[in-house]
């Protein structure tokens, strides 16, 4: 965009009062003065894009050239549209990386109550390396009343006997646990 205004204002001779010379009177439109070189005319198209000094520069190309101002026009408004789509972007990257830590925490989180409640319920249930359990076992651990807020923590009914527990953690179905299997079921 610069460097097209510096090919069509920022070198026409005909618009305005054509000069090099840089002068702070800016009653007379000096097209050099904002469009003479890439520099100035990035300049120019900043400020007018944030539209601190559209006047000064847009009367005169409404005037003279009007064709020019549509372009300026449109680079203010693609200009903005850009700037809007990089900050809405900035912003749902920046909400997609806190969604993403905090799923991390809560499955953090979920991962250590579960290893406590596997933790308690060993103390509780779990027969010694070497040992086995059976429905004896099962029947006085969850007379324990922690042992049955245990159970219901990690979604079994309070309904459930303790055949039914012992239906769920013995797979094979011999009737007895030993300590691997109830580690592992």
């Amino acid at each position: 965009a610069a460097i097209f205004a510096v090919e069509t204002v920022g070198r026409d001779t005909d618009l305005g009062r054509y000069s090099q010379r840089i002068d702070s009177d800016f009653e007379d439109f000096n097209p050099y003065e904002y469009f003479g070189t890439v520099g100035r005319a990035m300049y120019t198209l900043f400020v007018t894009f944030t539209l601190a000094d559209l006047n000064t520069v847009g009367r005169p190309l409404l005037e003279h050239r009007p064709f020019h101002l549509a372009v300026g026009v449109f680079f203010v408004l693609f200009a903005g549209v850009g700037l809007a789509n990089v900050i809405v972007g900035i912003i749902v990257q920046v909400t997609l990386d806190r969604s993403h830590e905090l799923a991390a925490l809560r499955k953090t989180n979920v991962t250590s109550r579960r290893a406590k409640m596997l933790s308690d319920l060993q103390k509780l249930f779990a027969p010694g390396p070497g040992d086995s359990m059976g429905l004896k076992q099962i029947q006085a651990g969850m007379a324990d009343p922690n042992a049955r807020k245990l159970l219901e923590d990690i979604g079994i009914p309070p309904t459930f006997t303790a055949v039914d527990v012992m239906g769920l953690l013995d797979e094979r179905g011999l009737g007895s646990l030993t300590h691997d299997e109830f580690m592992m079921a």
